[in-house]
């Protein structure tokens, strides 16, 4: 009862309707049927006859959420029309991943500029050419009624990746993906907007620089599932996850009943002055 499994499925419609992609979505909606699932029960059967009835009672509905992931450029219409096929067609619990480009060229260079990211190179195409604000707002109204009108929920995942530009070499290509500790204020400033504009009453699931020093604050105000990736490619590595699972312990574990958008709205605004989160100035080192 606390392992979730949640489907990821982009990039287009096309693509979603493929055969392929149709038989693993229908496939993780009801396994019963699929050859794996029934190897996987006879299988564990085989290997431990005396769990025999409790690997029986697997449930073969592997997975009833989704989230929408598309590339950068892809025009709202688009993302609509996947979310609203998933909810309609798949009967699928429903969250799109956004792009923190929504905040605006100007807002997020202002902000990595004033937290000493001013080294971290990128300039305003993707935000011109990705999901807007002012169309992302009324197609999530919609998306939100239409799943509630099916008994589903929808939400948001925040956030996708940011491409910055590369500059010194770091891979072998023109652009990279910035993740970690400097997406946390932009991520978390997409929160604050969205929860806002939705008084807390649409679901925020997290990712971008979520860790140690945040993750308890997100949870309390209401938006998870939080997942990550940069804080267990650090030393530690995936022990990192016991000590997040202990910190998590400690809060109230209870049924969704809203965001708390004037907590989020005071965590976008410390991010941008605490130690955790900002850049730390390295001193010259002496020289004689």
């Amino acid at each position: 009862d606390v392992f979730v499994f949640n489907m990821s499925v982009g990039y287009d419609l096309e693509g979603v309707k493929t055969p392929k992609m149709n038989a693993f979505i229908d496939g993780m909606r009801d396994a019963s049927d699929t050859p794996i699932f029934k190897e996987c029960m006879e299988v564990g059967k085989e290997l431990y006859p005396e769990l025999a009835d409790y690997i029986a009672a697997t449930p073969a509905r592997v997975c009833d959420g989704v989230t929408v992931s598309t590339l950068h450029g892809c025009p709202p219409g688009e993302i609509e029309a996947i979310a609203s096929y998933l909810i309609t067609e798949k009967n699928l619990n429903t969250f799109v991943k956004c792009n923190p480009t929504t905040l605006g060229y100007e807002f997020a260079r202002a902000r990595l500029d004033s937290m000493g990211y001013d080294y971290i190179a990128f300039d305003d195409r993707h935000f011109r050419e990705d999901l807007q604000y002012c169309d992302a707002v009324p197609m999530f109204h919609r998306l939100k009624a239409l799943a509630e009108s099916k008994g589903l929920e929808f939400g948001l995942k925040l956030s996708n990746t940011f491409p910055v530009d590369v500059k010194a070499n770091e891979l072998p290509s023109e652009e990279m993906y910035m993740s970690g500790r400097s997406l946390y204020p932009l991520t978390i400033e997409m929160a604050n907007r969205f929860a806002n504009e939705f008084k807390g009453e649409l679901r925020l699931s997290y990712s971008g620089g979520a860790d140690f020093f945040n993750i308890k604050a997100l949870f309390e105000a209401g938006i998870w599932p939080i997942t990550m990736a940069t804080t267990i490619l650090k030393p530690g590595g995936y022990g990192r996850m016991v000590q997040l699972g202990k910190l998590l312990d400690e809060c109230e574990f209870k049924a969704f009943d809203g965001v708390d958008y004037k907590a989020v709205a005071k965590l976008s605004e410390e991010a941008v002055s605490n130690k955790y989160h900002v850049k730390p100035v390295k001193e010259a080192p002496e020289r004689t």
